[in-house]
């Protein structure tokens, strides 16, 4: 299953190299062709989506997938070279999934939030 995320990743990573150069070179807005595949794969490990409605809830409870984005564009520009890319997806698909595992770990999340998560999807 790893092999199959880290490709995953890599996608995304290429797929947003790619659209950064288009944008670059030709000045145009190619976000039309964006896929979010690093949702996806966060979706499968487990993280849970960003929470909604926050204002009640103490900071601990509050989830937000938008520093993993960060991270994925910061190697997109910190490393054209895609052997080096490599590596690093793989470093950043272990953080992702020790921070997933500190969730279970901390009982934020239990096995039965991921299932429930799928079978909403299904419904």
């Amino acid at each position: 299953m790893k092999e199959h995320l880290l490709n995953l990743i890599y996608l995304h990573y290429y797929q947003e190299k790619k659209i950064n150069e288009l944008y670059e070179e030709e000045e145009c807005d190619v976000e039309e062709a964006y896929v979010d595949i690093l949702g996806v794969v966060l979706d499968i490990i487990g993280y849970p989506k960003d929470t909604e409605d926050y204002e009640n809830l103490p900071e601990e409870d509050i989830y937000c997938r938008d520093w993993f984005y960060q991270k994925l564009t910061d190697i997109v520009i910190e490393t054209p070279d895609d052997v080096m890319a490599k590596v690093k997806i793989e470093e950043f698909y272990n953080w992702i999934c020790g921070e997933t595992l500190e969730l279970y770990k901390n009982n934020k999340l239990k096995t039965n939030d991921f299932i429930d998560n799928i079978m909403m999807t299904i419904k």
